[in-house]
Parts: C-alpha cells; sequence; structure tokens
C-alpha cells in the first residue's frame, strides 16, 4: 500500500522523500550484502565491481536502496543455480550509472516497456516464479524518476537483464547519509 501511494504521489508531482547526500559505494554494498544470504541460498553469486570515484548522489537513502533491491531481488530470482548478478557503478556525463545485471532468464525484447506498468508480469517470469505481483519495477521507476533520473533495462551479454539507474552526480554535498 505504502508503494502504490508513493506511485501515486510521484504522479502527482508530489512524492515524500527525505533528501540528503548519498554515497553510491555505501548504498551498493549495503544492497548487496543484504541479498547475499538469499543469494547463497539460491546458489547464485554477487559480485561487486568497484568502477566509480566515491560518487555522491543527492536522495532518499532508504527509496535508493529499495529500488536496488527490487533490481537485486530480481537478478537473484530469475537466475539459476551457478549465476551471478553484477552491481557496478561509474561516473558519466554528470551521471552516476548503477549497472545491476544477471545471468538470467531475460525479458523478450517486445515487453522490456510493459514491465515498467502496474502488475504487468513476463508469462516468463510468471513460469520461473511463484512470487511477486509486478510492482517492483513500477515502484523502481517512480523512485528514480522521483530523483530527476532514469532507469533503462536492457539485454545483458548473458542472456540475462541489464537493468541501469542514472542519477544526476551531487554537486552541493549536504549531510552524508
Amino acid at each position: 500500500v505504502e508503494d502504490l501511494l508513493f506511485i501515486a504521489r510521484a504522479d502527482a508531482g508530489e512524492p515524500r522523500m527525505e533528501m540528503r547526500s548519498v554515497a553510491v559505494n555505501a548504498l551498493i554494498s549495503e544492497a548487496a550484502a543484504s541479498f547475499e544470504p538469499l543469494a547463497a541460498a539460491r546458489g547464485v553469486r554477487i559480485r561487486r565491481i568497484e568502477d566509480n570515484d566515491g560518487s555522491v548522489v543527492a536522495g532518499d537513502r532508504g527509496r535508493l536502496a529499495q529500488v536496488l533491491g527490487v533490481l537485486l531481488d530480481n537478478g537473484v530470482r530469475y537466475s539459476q543455480a551457478g549465476g551471478e548478478v553484477r552491481v557496478s557503478a561509474r561516473v558519466d556525463a554528470g551521471e552516476v550509472v548503477i549497472t545491476v545485471e544477471d545471468d538470467g532468464i531475460g525479458i523478450p525484447p517486445s515487453e522490456i516497456d510493459r514491465v515498467f506498468e502496474r502488475f504487468y508480469r513476463t508469462d516468463q517470469a510468471k513460469a520461473h516464479s511463484g512470487g511477486g505481483v509486478g510492482l517492483g519495477l513500477p515502484v523502481a521507476k517512480a523512485i528514480i524518476e522521483a530523483h530527476k533520473g532514469h532507469i533503462r533495462l536492457a539485454a545483458s551479454s548473458s542472456g540475462g537483464v541489464s537493468a541501469s539507474i542514472a542519477l544526476p552526480v551531487e554537486t552541493k554535498l549536504r549531510a552524508i547519509s
């Protein structure tokens, strides 16, 4: 219910967020660490790729962690045992680009944009996993857009999904979260 309220408020241009300066490396480390037990139980490895310079974004740390949680959960859930979920961040043209890439079942190209619709799940996702109602990615998109960023999905080089989040680099530091 809280997530649906956030989407409705974001659609109305009034999202409720606590904006602070957020250290991207710490955010990614904490999110990855929180999903390690689930990944280990499923035989999936989470690998962090360190390739950014300690970037900071302006954002609501809890909401940004929620987005990473959605992407990591999807990556782990839709990967087979022995698979890997890779998380990286880099700075490109004034944006921090966080990428979560998996070796999972992938998304048919014709359905890439539809997965951001509320309650939509691909046939592959329904057949592969009993959980989920199709709200994770719509909520993630609403959160990222409320942060003046964008989220995109594409096929990964391993046949899974590559999710990229782009957020503006923080230029005016506040209390770092």
